[in-house]
C-alpha cells in the first residue's frame, strides 16, 4: 500500500509540473514492423506475448527485445483474436471449430481447450476470477472450472436471443469481459439492445447496468472501479445501480474508438475522435488526463495495449510500439514528494452506495491511525485501518456487507488518543443504499 501511495504522490506531481501534455519517446519494435497485431498478453513482469492475423504468435521473455515464435507449436488457425491467463495456463481465442487454446508451459506447447463450446464461437476475450475461466464470445459468456478442459454456457439473463441478428452475427454477442476482485464480473453486449451487464461470480444471474453502446475491448478495472469506453466518452461505474459517471475530461470530443489499459493506479486510454487521435493517462480515476505526445504509431490506429512493470506497448494493424514508462511517470529519485500538510478525512464516494465505496484521507505525519465504522446505534461494524502508517494520501475501500441505513466513519490519530491537541478525531456520515 505505502509504494501505491508513493507511486501515486509521483503522479500527481508530474502532472503539476507538465501541465496536460506529458512528452515521452516510442520506439518501434522492429520485430513486429508491419504485422496486423489483434491482441497483446503480459505475463509477468517482462514477458509478453502477441497475436494477429497471418500466423502471427510470438513471445518474449525480456520486454520485448528478443522474440520467439509459437505459433506453429500445437496452433491450427491462421487468427488469433484473444489472449487470456490464469491457473498457470496461457489461453489463446479464435475463431471455428478451434476456438480456444491453451498452455500450460508459457506457450511452448499448445493444445485445443473447446469441449462444451459452439463449433463456430468467436472467443473475444477471457477473464480469470475464484478459479474459474470465463471467456466472452459471440454465443455469449461461457465458464470452465478445469482450465478449459470443459466449459458450461452461463447465458442468465443477457438476453441473447431478442437480438434479431443473434447468433448469425459473429461480431455480436459478447465482446469484453473484465472481473473486479473475486466477486463481481462485468461483459459487454454488443448488439441492438446491447449495454453493460455484471454478475455475482458465485451465482451467474446477469443484470444490465446500462451504457447502450459501447466499445467492447475498451474495458478496464482499477481496484473495484470499473472503466467503459463508448462514442459518448469513457465511463466510471463503482457498483452503484445503473449509475455511471463521465470520465471524459481532457479527452477529444465526439469519440470514434477507445483502447484501455492499466498499470497499478494508473489508467492509459488510446482514444481516437473525428479530428484527433492520441494516448492519454489518467492518475485519478478518470477524473482528468493528460496527453502523451509522440503517439503517432507511423499513422496507424491503436488496437490493443498492455502494461510491464517497465513499458506501455501498443499493437496496430501494422506494427507494435513500446514507451518506458518512466520517461512518463518520470523516477521517485528525481522529483521531490510534497506531503500532505493537514490532517484531513474526505467524503466517501460514491455516497449513497451499494455494495462498495472509497475513502480518502491526508495524513501530515507519520501516526497510527485508526478508521472505524459504526451504524447509526453507535456500534463499531467494521474497522478498516489500525496500524502506524507513513505520511501520505490514502484510500480504503469498504465493502458493505450490511442492511440500508445511515452509517458513520471514523478516522483517528494516534496522538488523538492520548489526549494531544495536535492529535485528529473526525466522523463523516455515509449512507447503504440496497
Amino acid at each position: 500500500m505505502k509504494s501505491r501511495i508513493l507511486f501515486r504522490f509521483v503522479i500527481v506531481l508530474f502532472l503539476l509540473l507538465y501541465g496536460e501534455e506529458a512528452f515521452a519517446q516510442w520506439d518501434v519494435i522492429p520485430r513486429l514492423m508491419y504485422t496486423s497485431i489483434k491482441c497483446l498478453l503480459t505475463v509477468n513482469d517482462s514477458t509478453i506475448f502477441v497475436a494477429g492475423d497471418n500466423f502471427t504468435f510470438v513471445r518474449s521473455t525480456d520486454n520485448g527485445t528478443t522474440w520467439a515464435n509459437v505459433m506453429q507449436n500445437g496452433i491450427n488457425v491462421d487468427t488469433i483474436l484473444s489472449l487470456g491467463k490464469g491457473g498457470g495456463y496461457i489461453f489463446a481465442g479464435a475463431n471455428g471449430v478451434y476456438s480456444v487454446y491453451r498452455s500450460s508451459d508459457n506457450g511452448n506447447s499448445w493444445g485445443t481447450a473447446n469441449q462444451g463450446l459452439p463449433p463456430n464461437a468467436v472467443v473475444n476475450a477471457f477473464t480469470w476470477i475464484d478459479s474459474t475461466l470465463y471467456t466472452a464470445a459471440n454465443y455469449g459468456v461461457f465458464s470452465s472450472t478445469d482450465h478449459g478442459g470443459h466449459w458450461k454456457a452461463d447465458t442468465a439473463g443477457l438476453g441473447l436471443d431478442q437480438d434479431p441478428l443473434y447468433p448469425t452475427n459473429p461480431y455480436g454477442g459478447i465482446v469484453g469481459i473484465t472481473s473486479v476482485g473475486s466477486k463481481k464480473l462485468y461483459a459487454i453486449k454488443s448488439s441492438s439492445r446491447g449495454g453493460v451487464y455484471t454478475s455475482s461470480a458465485h451465482s451467474i444471474a446477469w443484470v444490465p447496468i446500462g451504457l447502450g453502446t459501447v466499445w467492447g475491448h475498451a474495458m478496464a478495472a482499477i481496484d473495484t472501479n470499473v472503466f467503459v469506453g463508448t462514442p459518448g466518452g469513457i465511463y466510471l461505474y463503482t457498483g452503484s445501480g445503473t449509475m455511471w459517471l463521465s470520465r471524459s475530461n481532457g479527452l477529444p470530443n465526439n469519440g470514434q474508438s477507445c483502447i484501455l489499459t492499466t498499470a497499478d493506479t494508473l489508467l492509459f486510454a488510446y482514444y481516437t475522435g473525428f479530428s484527433t487521435k492520441g494516448t492519454y493517462m489518467s492518475s485519478d480515476l478518470g477524473q482528468t488526463w493528460v496527453q502523451i505526445k509522440d503517439s503517432i504509431f507511423g499513422g496507424n490506429v491503436v488496437k490493443t495495449m498492455v502494461t510491464t512493470k517497465k513499458y506501455l506497448i501498443a499493437g496496430t494493424q501494422r506494427g507494435a510500439w513500446r514507451l518506458p514508462l518512466a520517461s512518463v511517470i518520470t523516477s521517485v529519485n528525481d522529483i521531490p514528494i510534497h506531503l500532505p500538510t493537514d490532517y484531513a478525512l474526505s467524503q466517501n464516494y460514491p455516497n449513497p452506495f451499494n455494495p462498495s465505496t472509497t475513502i480518502r484521507y491526508d495524513l501530515p505525519k507519520a501516526t497510527n491511525v485508526t478508521l472505524k465504522l459504526f451504524n447509526a446505534l453507535g456500534q463499531e461494524v467494521a474497522l478498516l485501518v489500525n496500524e502506524r502508517k507513513d505520511a501520505g494520501s490514502y484510500q480504503e475501500t469498504w465493502n458493505a456487507n450490511v442492511p440500508s441505513g445511515i452509517y458513520f466513519y471514523r478516522l483517528q490519530s494516534g496522538d488523538a488518543s492520548t489526549g494531544s491537541a495536535r492529535g485528529f478525531v473526525e466522523t463523516k456520515k455515509m449512507i447503504v443504499l440496497r
